[in-house]
Order: structure tokens, then sequence, then C-alpha cells
């Protein structure tokens, strides 16, 4: 039978065959003929079906990158941060925290502290978010930034300075997340 099938490989690759004897045909004594032969179509046939889900897959894959690409090269912004991630609400209790803390400084130190301590605590937790809060009091306020919300009458600080901020800015690297709001000087003589 081996003999038979590399006379039949050598005469397909057209490749002068060695001296082996012409092919014959199996005969009925040979105890491999059909099993062999099923045998051998069923393992082709495997072959073929993981071939074409194997180039399936490969088809889905290139669709992705392709699509991923296309995203990359027309600068279509991210999906939507989920709510979890959404920073306004971290924000919203830190910029709480900060009234509280205006409100009693003069009373109690020790909750002072310790309302500080808690929104160190949650500052932290944004920058591990890439988050960074902004809120800078004493220079004039930035427009990219800060939307000003009203005045306060001082002696100390010239027109235009913040005084105060009412909601804190948020960043993320560069991108303006939040904006912030802001009160501002006015001189008063």
């Amino acid at each position: 039978m081996w003999t038979w099938l590399k006379a039949k490989v050598s005469m397909l690759r057209d490749e002068p065959s060695s001296p082996v004897p012409p092919p014959t045909a199996p005969t009925p004594e040979d105890s491999e003929g059909p099993t062999w032969v099923q045998k051998l179509d069923d393992r082709l046939k495997t072959i073929a079906r993981a071939q074409s889900k194997l180039s399936l897959r490969l088809d889905e894959f290139a669709r992705d990158v392709e699509q991923r690409f296309e995203r990359v090269l027309t600068h279509e912004p991210p999906a939507k941060v989920p709510a979890l991630l959404d920073p306004t609400p971290v924000l919203d209790a830190i910029d709480r925290l900060d009234d509280a803390c205006r409100m009693l400084s003069s009373h109690d130190r020790g909750v002072t502290d310790g309302l500080r301590t808690i929104g160190a605590r949650l500052e932290g937790f944004l920058g591990s978010m890439g988050v960074e809060r902004r809120t800078d009091v004493g220079t004039a306020p930035d427009p990219r930034l800060y939307r000003v919300v009203g005045t306060e009458a001082t002696s100390e600080a010239p027109d235009g300075i913040t005084t105060r901020v009412v909601r804190s800015a948020a960043l993320r690297g560069r991108d303006v997340l939040r904006e912030g709001e802001v009160l501002v000087s006015r001189r008063t003589p």
C-alpha cells in the first residue's frame, strides 16, 4: 500500500520516480484498504473544518484591528466613562468637605483636621484615576478652568483675584472634565 501511495505522490509532483515499481491498486488481501483511506479522509475533513474556523477568527480579528485603527486615525473620542468612574460625585464631596472646614475652622480644630484628612484621601483616589482637582485661590481665574459666579468685598486683594472656590475644576491630562466656579475680589476703600 505504501509503495502505491509513494508512487502516486511522486507522479503528482512531476518528479522523476525513483526505482519503484509502477503503482498497483490495493488488493483485497491488503488489510489496510478502505479503513486506512477512510481514516485519512476523516482526518483531512477535520483539518479543513479547523482551518475554516481559524480563517473566520482571523477575519474577525482583522476587522477589529481595522476599526480600532480607524478610531485612532479619526481621533474618535473614547467611549463614555462608566458611572462608577465618574469623578463628579467625589469632587462634589470634597468641595462640601472644604466648605465644612471653612465654617468650622475657628470652632473645632480636631474635626477640621479629620475632614481635611478625608478630603486628602479622596483627592488621592481621584489622582489614581488620573483626575487632577484644581482650587486656585489668590490668583486671577483661568477662563479655561473657572467661571466667575460672584464677588466678595475685600480691602486686602486687588480686583479680580480668586478669593474662594465654590466648585473645584477638574482635569484629566490637558482635558477639562469639569469647569470650576469661583468668587473674585472686589476692592473696597
